[in-house]
Formats: C-alpha cells, sequence, structure tokens
C-alpha cells in the first residue's frame, strides 16, 4: 500500500541506507527569503542613456582640375585675403620686429659723475689696485669685477670679458 512512484521509493531507500534525509522545505524557505530582499541596481539608482552621437561632416571639396583657370583664380583670391587680414595682438600693443628694435647696450659703463654706494667706493681694480675714482669703469660680464677701463683690453663693442675669464 505504498502510494510513492518507483523512483520516489528508490530515493527514499538511498536516503534510508545513509540515515539523511534533503529537507526540501527549508531550502523553499531559503529561496523565498532571497528573493523576497533581493533588490535589483535598477531599483536602485537608474542606469544612463547613451545619447545618439552626432556625427559632423564637413563640406567636401569638389573635384575639379587644379590647373583650371577658374580654380586658379579662386586660390589666388584666398591667399590675397588671407594675406591682407590684419591679425589682432593678443596683448593689444604693436610689437616691433626684432630688427626695428635698438640694440640694448650690453656692456655695463659706469659714468664718472655717478655716485655709487659705498661698497663700490671700496673696490679696487684688480690689475692696477687703484680704487675707485673718476676714471671709467667697467664690470666683467662672467665674474662681475670692476675694472679701470683702461687697464682692460675692452674695444668699446660686445660684452666685457676680463683677463681673468678668458
Amino acid at each position: 500500500m505504498n502510494n510513492k512512484t518507483p523512483e520516489k521509493n528508490a530515493i527514499s531507500k538511498h536516503n534510508n541506507d545513509k540515515n539523511e534525509e534533503i529537507p526540501h522545505s527549508t531550502t523553499d524557505q531559503n529561496d523565498s527569503i532571497l528573493n523576497s530582499t533581493s533588490v535589483k541596481p535598477s531599483d536602485i539608482i537608474s542606469f544612463p542613456k547613451a545619447k545618439h552621437a552626432q556625427v559632423r561632416r564637413k563640406n567636401s571639396k569638389k573635384s575639379e582640375i587644379l590647373t583650371s583657370t577658374p580654380y586658379k583664380d579662386i586660390l589666388t583670391e584666398k591667399l590675397e585675403s588671407q594675406q591682407n587680414s590684419v591679425k589682432k595682438n593678443v596683448f593689444g600693443k604693436k610689437r616691433k620686429a626684432p630688427e626695428d628694435r635698438p640694440k640694448e647696450n650690453i656692456e655695463q659703463k659706469l659714468p664718472a659723475s655717478k655716485k655709487l654706494s659705498g661698497s663700490v667706493d671700496d673696490v679696487a681694480c684688480p690689475l692696477c689696485s687703484e680704487h675707485y675714482s673718476t676714471s671709467e669703469w667697467i664690470r666683467c660680464g662672467s665674474c662681475s669685477t670692476w675694472w679701470h677701463e683702461d687697464c682692460s683690453e675692452y674695444s668699446g663693442s660686445g660684452e666685457f670679458v676680463c683677463d681673468f675669464c678668458t
């Protein structure tokens, strides 16, 4: 009087042999708990939607014969208009070309009439050991020592470099 099917009987016999039972009701309860407490990410926050990217197309040039007269005329007009257009200066001032600028005097001469601080008055010429006087003095561009212009081999043009630095 067994109402069980042969498959179920085999499973129950197998289970009885090992003295193990599979609790079907507990796994069903766990599944129902997991399903009831699970939350989808879409419930919390909406996913961003991709926008359709618009592709800008440049106006394509027409095929023309490069040596034709109308094409050459158009090119020459474009070049002339580009050359004639006035470019704005970013700073608002007109800058002089490098050739137009006056050259800065590179050598540094000390005029005789100009009074200097006490520290320069105490400086002696490295060649003649004479202290600062009314004669012309010049400063070396590399070591910054002061020399009498007469004691140095300075020709009057370019940057002065003393005898010690050469």
